[in-house]
């Protein structure tokens, strides 16, 4: 497992403190934050998480693809924590040394509001916001139909960090043609010279297999 959060009993109080502050300031979700030190990473779950911490600082673009509940989030956020352990005390404020996760309808929505006449940022100011962590988690992709702007965007994001050597993680519901569809042959193109797709689909749900099913998706009984 990539270490961070379950090793910070070990640390004094205001190195813990410092820690969980840079976790919310990198928008680490709460829950997902919170089960990180209880998670067994014994199996395939946590092959997948070593091999991608394995990349990190290479400037890589990982793609997490599966069904709900089998940790994909859990997953990018292990990675996060284990970000900001590494940097804490190093440059503090710095974003470009820190991760940063957002959902890809919150990523256009605070690009759209940049249009806004009572805006504060412009559209490349918000848009830097992305494109400076060390580590951006861009999550729940299947929830857009990318707009010819959004498209040309996410490109643009994506190939600037790209180049500037930045570490990325794109989360997703579906399957790999349907997200290479949306993605685009630019992307594309860089995922297939520096990235890693993890199908996580091949093992179970954690979360069906804590309680008994108590609802069938798509129709069954």
């Amino acid at each position: 497992m990539p270490g961070g959060i379950s090793e910070i009993g070990t640390y004094h109080s205001d190195a813990c403190m410092r820690l969980v502050a840079a976790c919310h300031r990198a928008e680490i979700p709460l829950r997902h934050l919170r089960n990180i030190a209880g998670m067994k990473w014994d199996g395939p779950a946590g092959e997948c998480a070593s091999r991608i911490h394995g990349l990190i600082g290479g400037g890589f673009i990982a793609v997490l693809l599966g069904p709900s509940g089998v940790g994909k989030t859990q997953i990018a956020a292990s990675l996060m924590a284990h970000q900001v352990f590494t940097e804490l005390g190093k440059q503090v404020g710095d974003r470009r040394r820190q991760p940063l996760y957002t959902t890809a309808n919150q990523l256009f929505r605070k690009l759209r509001e940049a249009f806004a006449p009572e805006s504060k940022c412009s559209e490349d100011e918000i848009f830097q916001i992305f494109g400076d962590p060390a580590l951006l988690i861009i999550d729940e992709l299947h929830e857009l139909k990318l707009s010819e702007f959004e498209s040309r965007r996410l490109t643009e994001l994506i190939d600037q960090r790209y180049h500037s050597q930045k570490d990325t993680v794109l989360i997703a519901n579906t399957g790999r043609a349907e997200l290479g569809k949306q993605l685009g042959p630019s992307v594309v193109s860089r995922i297939h010279e520096i990235g890693e797709v993890v199908d996580c689909s091949e093992w179970p749900s954690f979360r069906v297999s804590r309680v008994p099913r108590l609802l069938e998706i798509g129709g069954g009984k």
